[in-house]
């Protein structure tokens, strides 16, 4: 559930680079104590991977 959450988000940001509001949820997902990953909440979003047909990422 966490990373599809963190793949819907990841998602709208790309989509909407300027919204305010997804890049504080993003930023407060990835602080939160359970997940522990400050270090990268501030770091841009780059393209690294895509899905092939069957939701693989390649």
């Amino acid at each position: 559930m966490w990373f599809d959450l963190l793949k819907t988000i990841a998602e709208l940001r790309r989509a909407r680079p300027g919204d305010l509001l997804l890049a504080a949820e993003w930023t407060r997902l990835l602080r939160h104590d359970r997940v522990q990953l400050s270090d990268i909440a501030e770091e841009p979003l780059v393209n690294c991977c895509t899905e092939d047909s069957g939701n693989q990422i390649i």
